[in-house]
């Protein structure tokens, strides 16, 4: 009998891109509190938005008023748990100062 599995959200993360700059700052300084399964950007604000998991590489790029989904999940098929954000991954955030929120949302998959 197949095992079920569940897509639980975790908590929204948001940042004030009037707070924006040229480096890295961190979205939420606690991280994941799980593995995240599917990840998504949303950017509603006048600013675009470059995304780092590590606080020092460019890894993503939002423009302004646009979002970007990325499911990890799907990634290594239906049959595998896929891949996954390791827990306590923090997301931080770069660019020019703005008017708006960045959202992080995310899901992580649970047996």
């Amino acid at each position: 009998m197949p095992t079920t599995k569940r897509i639980i959200p975790l908590a929204l993360k948001s940042f004030d891109t009037t707070s924006l700059s040229a480096s890295f700052q961190v979205v939420d300084a606690v991280g994941f509190i799980y593995p995240v399964s599917i990840l998504k950007f949303i950017n509603e604000s006048d600013t675009d938005g470059t995304v780092s998991f590590d606080g020092i590489t460019s890894h993503d790029f939002v423009l302004s008023d646009s979002q970007t989904e990325i499911n990890f999940s799907a990634l290594l098929g239906s049959t595998a748990r896929g891949a996954q954000i390791a827990k306590k991954t923090k997301i931080y955030i770069k660019g020019s100062m703005g008017t708006g929120l960045f959202y992080v949302v995310a899901y992580t998959q649970l047996p």
